[in-house]
């Protein structure tokens, strides 16, 4: 079984996996509306129409362990099922609402599996929302790989403890969500 730790090297093309996707590019149509869970991960939204409008909406990344697609992992004060419990809250009160799931991985291992693993992790997000009653249909979810990570391959190249490096290598292992409607 391949893993993050693998020391294969693919060719790094940008490729992503997922709902909506060809294994090149995502096919979203980005629109002014959409709006991001930012690095405060606060949510607000300008929409002036009638419909529910988040306000105030705070959630955190979803971290996995190492070469892991569980959501039994808590990191960087993040608890996984915490988090997608207020996701899905949030989901159940404004029944437009849409989100993508975007897996990513570290920089260890082959480009391929990470892709794939990355994809697992959103996946996994998810069956979790569905078990909690959001219909499937509002849930896009895409696998990044490690093609955008949060700390680069070479700031973690740069850090000599052990324990740091590990938790750069941690920052890129997440599920990210993204708001596409409201």
């Amino acid at each position: 079984t391949n893993t993050d730790s693998n020391n294969e090297t693919d060719n790094k093309d940008n490729n992503v996996v997922g709902d909506n996707t060809d294994n090149n590019t995502v096919t979203d149509n980005v629109t002014d509306d959409e709006t991001d869970i930012n690095d405060n991960n606060v949510v607000t939204d300008n929409n002036t129409d009638n419909n529910p409008v988040i306000t105030n909406f705070n959630m955190k990344n979803l971290y996995f362990g190492f070469d892991e697609s569980k959501l039994d992992h808590v990191a960087f004060n993040s608890v996984p099922q915490v988090e997608l419990d207020l996701l899905a809250a949030q989901m159940l009160k404004n029944p437009r609402m849409t989100i993508e799931l975007g897996g990513h991985a570290d920089q260890r291992g082959a480009a391929s599996y990470n892709l794939k693993l990355s994809l697992k992790r959103a996946e996994i997000a998810k069956k979790y929302l569905i078990n909690k009653g959001v219909d499937a249909s509002r849930i896009k979810t895409v696998g990044y790989g490690e093609t955008t990570p949060e700390v680069s391959q070479d700031v973690i190249n740069q850090i000599k403890d052990v324990k740091k490096r590990e938790e750069a290598y941690q920052r890129n292992r997440r599920t990210v969500v993204k708001i596409l409607t409201q």
